[in-house]
């Protein structure tokens, strides 16, 4: 579970302004935002754990397993 400390720290850094030179570094650095912000909202609901290496390091498991939602996931050829 995420403590109170991490979620605080999160929340504040993204609601910071962007204050990137260029417009490409302004929209990934809100991009980052975003992500982060996703990511702590998730963890919230969810109670799991974020992944502690960024997005474009994790395998198609790890995703699937921080996102992945139980109450909707169900066997689609089951109907």
């Amino acid at each position: 579970m995420l403590s109170f400390a991490t979620i605080t720290r999160t929340a504040r850094a993204a609601a910071r302004p962007a204050r990137a030179a260029t417009p490409k570094a302004r929209q990934t650095r809100l991009d980052e935002e975003l992500l982060g912000l996703l990511v702590t909202t998730w963890a919230v609901r969810t109670g799991r754990t974020p992944p502690r290496r960024p997005p474009h390091q994790l395998t198609a498991e790890e995703l699937m397993d921080f996102w992945a939602d139980d109450e909707t996931a169900t066997d689609r050829n089951a109907r």
